[in-house]
């Protein structure tokens, strides 16, 4: 049986907080924080609304989660033709009972449709990164509760008509200082993916920092997490990254071991994100075997099982990648090298759904989207059928979706086949390994049908 850990790339399905110092010094209200805070939050923005709002939950530290919420309200939506943007009125309103400091900034991190951008950011970033910074009434620095931000007017550079849905990062009390990336690893006994109060930090876990989204190649930077599970990444610069909790004995991960960062830049200084936190499940686990690690490039070929969804790999071949790279030379396509580029992942078995509203087919369980989503999927397909395409995961959107190069072509293949980069060691109850997770689709492997190279 498999102890099935599915990768899917979460950029902001949960909220959560770097931890605060408080300070009881104010009378008015029960806590103050001093430290910076940040949440994460997402909406679709209709052309059928005139006003809206979004609530993202804070909390003061990883103990007490649960301290009110902020609001981003919206109002006034309407289209500029002269422009050719839908302008929004927005603005963050304190619903909790604490005061927080200021400033207050929020970074879009994603949109839908992809090519969506803003033209009034505040830093000069257009579409991924665009950063907007509220002003408050008042000088003091601090944001009370129930205080509303001032309203700011944000042009969204789409068609008239056309929605827009974002996933967006909260910054309360940003302090922007060189660009540091860092959080913690946590031991998640009720393997939830949250920090209660009784989980502690892991120590001794190691952490990668790599540029961009290709984490095949030697990474930026690396960090041993400290004994009370934190790290720190520090003096980035703005752009894209991607932090990656790298597999250790006796560990099984409970959230994805890898995550998206943006760092933004204004005013010549870059912001730091702190929230880079990751779930580990400890325990008395004998070593695992390690003729397959994360990051490695395999091919695999076997046999679809559904009920979960699943392949059996018949073969499976392990291309070691450490950071070189390079292409042994033993493929015409060049499909064992390290270097990944576009269309280095490959899914090749039967087709289980098909969403053309979505924009999606799946194969083998797995959704793979094709590039342009804004309509009816031109692709040709029938449940049953079996399809090969090459595919990436893209980072960029929520869930890691997996993306198809070009349109699929139907598969003879006497087995299904499956190429790409290792995300997840899938590992059994006495530590060895069972499985493997490549294009958020599981494999089941064993030692004994793996031949390395």
């Amino acid at each position: 049986m498999f102890n099935k850990r599915s990768l899917l790339f979460l950029l902001a399905a949960a909220l959560m907080v770097v931890v605060g110092c408080s300070d009881q010094s104010d009378p008015t209200n029960p806590e103050t924080f001093t430290q910076q805070l940040s949440a994460m939050v997402r909406g679709e923005i209709s052309k059928d609304q005139v006003d809206f709002e979004f609530a993202a939950e804070l909390g003061k530290g990883f103990t007490d989660p649960d301290q009110g919420s902020i609001l981003v309200r919206g109002r006034n939506l309407a289209y500029d033709s002269e422009l050719g943007a839908l302008t929004v009125d927005l603005s963050v309103y304190n619903d909790s009972e604490n005061s927080f400091p200021e400033p207050v900034g929020l970074t879009f991190v994603q949109f839908i449709p992809a090519d969506v951008t803003i033209l009034n950011s505040d830093n000069d970033q257009n579409g991924v990164g665009a950063l907007v910074m509220f002003e408050f009434d008042g000088d003091d620095g601090s944001w009370g509760p129930g205080e509303e931000s001032q309203s700011r007017t944000v042009q969204f550079d789409v068609a008239s008509g056309v929605s827009v849905g974002f996933v967006a990062r909260i910054d309360v009390g940003m302090a922007p200082g060189g660009g540091a990336i860092g959080g913690m690893v946590w031991n998640d006994e009720n393997e939830d993916g949250v920090i209660d109060p009784d989980e502690d930090g892991v120590g001794g876990v190691t952490m990668m920092l790599h540029a961009g989204q290709d984490t095949s190649v030697a990474p930026l930077s690396t960090e041993v997490t400290a004994e009370d599970g934190s790290y720190l990444f520090e003096g980035q610069d703005a752009g894209y990254y991607t932090v990656v909790r790298m597999p250790m004995e006796g560990i099984v991960g409970t959230t994805p071991p890898e995550m998206a960062v943006i760092l933004v830049e204004m005013d010549g200084t870059v912001s730091d994100f702190l929230l880079a936190n990751f779930g580990i499940k400890t325990g008395d686990v004998p070593p695992v075997d390690d003729f397959v690690r994360v990051g490695d490039y395999v091919d695999a070929q076997g046999q679809y099982h559904a009920e979960p969804h699943r392949m059996y790999a018949e073969k499976f071949k392990v291309k070691r990648c450490d950071g070189d790279d390079d292409d042994d030379g033993d493929d015409k396509h060049g499909d064992h090298g390290c270097r990944q580029n576009d269309c280095w992942g490959r899914l090749a078995g039967p087709i289980t759904d098909i969403n053309y509203d979505d924009g999606y087919i799946e194969i083998m369980g797995t959704k793979v989207y094709c590039q342009d989503k804004g309509g009816k999927d031109p692709w040709d397909c029938e449940r049953g059928m079996r399809a090969r395409v090459d595919a990436i995961r893209d980072l960029d959107t929520d869930d890691a979706e997996v993306v198809a190069c070009k349109k699929p072509h139907w598969w003879n293949g006497k087995r299904d086949r499956i190429k790409g980069f290792v995300q997840e060691v899938v590992t059994g109850d006495d530590g060895s390994i069972t499985g493997v997770i490549v294009l958020n689709t599981l494999i089941e492997v064993s030692k004994d049908n793996c031949d390395p190279k």
